[in-house]
């Protein structure tokens, strides 16, 4: 789709409703019917009252960005990027509809509008310009044999469904700000604007509608319920080491570790008679005289269970069958945790695929605890925030400065 700016003309009604989702403005209340009054600052006039919202539709929001956003996610940068050059064209377009309607909300000056949508347009180009080549991640050669099978790579996926609120100051502007970026990165936005100045947020709203088609800073490391999943095309002697690693390493206090092994139901006899032979034969833990440091592996466990949900943070293997890859992939991912998980397979495309439907930080295939410093290290959901290790663990403790210079004579303020 390629919508002609010229053709496209923005809703300037501000009393049509100021919520907007679902690809269209909603005049929908809070249960308890409460209103604000927009209040237009020059001359103190009433423009409209505005529903509030409650929990219940802030709720219905998120769920209904919970279902597109993974649509969104799926094109590819450059696909979003043409969006996001699209609304940056529209906005354009329709600057003086949105700098007037940003003035009577607002109450600044007509030329200072003009300046903050034009910059506003900016964003949405630059984001858009820079995505393709930049929403990517890296691929690392890893100390190997001379045989070239040890590599790692690194891919950016985006959280989901995030929230932004704005500011009264410069509505549209950081509106722009927060959900251009947002956008490109593959997220769904639910925005709040400041109930001072809503009326130009949600003209947004329809300019990414017509673009597309359709539509506390802290680093932390925690817990983890990781899942390890044995496909039947695996090297069982493989899995079986993987697997073990997953488990037993560092008598199983290991925040990555793997206490969920799915196996597929048709390797799964042979997988359990190779696993107790390895950990009969060659385990040794704790002292001989306690019986309580054996390894334990639990069997006939259902996803419910306690055990299953939690984490352990000790030397116990839970064996759970399953049938299918898409099986497997949703119950691995049925947990709050999202810090890693494994899966062994001989089939590239198969690894690559999962991978890329785990939602964890760190996905081991054919291995499991691998670290190396210049890699990433992190969780999803929560499993975490931010990252250790690697280039961008220095973003994590730094903070950036801008630096504006003038160095000639002569500044025009361009105020009037």
């Amino acid at each position: 789709m390629n919508p002609n700016p010229e053709l496209f003309k923005l809703s300037v009604d501000i009393s049509a409703g100021l919520h907007f989702f679902k690809g269209k403005r909603q005049n929908i209340c809070a249960s308890s019917g409460s209103q604000f009054a927009v209040i237009e600052p020059s001359t103190g006039a009433i423009v409209a009252q505005c529903p509030n919202a409650d929990d219940a539709l802030v709720d219905i929001v998120v769920n209904q960005a919970e279902k597109v956003q993974p649509s969104w996610a799926a094109m590819s940068p450059l696909e979003r990027s043409k969006v996001l050059l699209r609304t940056a064209t529209l906005i354009r377009a329709n600057l003086e509809t949105i700098a007037s309607w940003e003035t009577r909300t607002n109450g600044k000056p007509i030329v200072e509008a003009r300046v903050d949508i034009e910059s506003s347009a900016d964003t949405f180009a630059f984001y858009g310009g820079i995505l393709p080549a930049e929403f990517k991640g890296d691929f690392y050669d890893l100390p190997t044999d001379g045989q070239g099978n040890r590599f790692a790579y690194t891919r950016r996926e985006p959280f989901g469904v995030v929230g932004c609120i704005g500011a009264w100051n410069y509505p549209f502007q950081t509106c722009c700000w927060k959900v251009a970026p947002a956008l490109a990165a593959g997220n769904a936005v639910v925005y709040k604007p400041s109930p001072f100045a809503p009326g130009s947020p949600v003209l947004l709203g329809e300019l990414l509608k017509a673009a597309v088609g359709t539509f506390c800073k802290v680093t932390l490391e925690l817990g983890g319920k990781s899942a390890f999943i044995v496909f039947e095309d695996a090297n069982l002697q493989d899995a079986v080491a993987s697997a073990i690693l997953a488990n037993f390493c560092n008598q199983g206090e290991v925040c990555t570790n793997a206490t969920r092994v799915f196996v597929q139901e048709s390797v799964l006899n042979s997988f359990q008679t190779k696993l107790l032979t390895e950990l009969e034969s060659k385990m040794r833990v704790g002292n001989p005289l306690e019986d309580s440091t054996n390894p334990a592996v639990l069997t006939n466990l259902d996803d419910d269970m306690e055990i299953v949900k939690e984490e352990i943070f000790g030397a116990v293997m839970l064996i759970l069958p399953f049938q299918t890859e898409e099986e497997a992939v949703s119950r691995a991912n049925a947990t709050q945790f999202g810090l890693a998980s494994g899966l062994c397979t001989t089939s590239l495309a198969r690894a690559h695929r999962v991978a890329a439907q785990l939602k964890v930080g760190t996905v081991f295939v054919n291995t499991y605890n691998d670290a190396e410093v210049h890699i990433p290290f992190g969780g999803f959901k929560n499993s975490g925030h931010g990252r250790e290790n690697c280039v961008e663990c220095l973003h994590e403790y730094s903070q950036v400065k801008a630096v504006y210079m003038h160095i000639g004579e002569g500044l025009q303020h361009n105020l009037g």
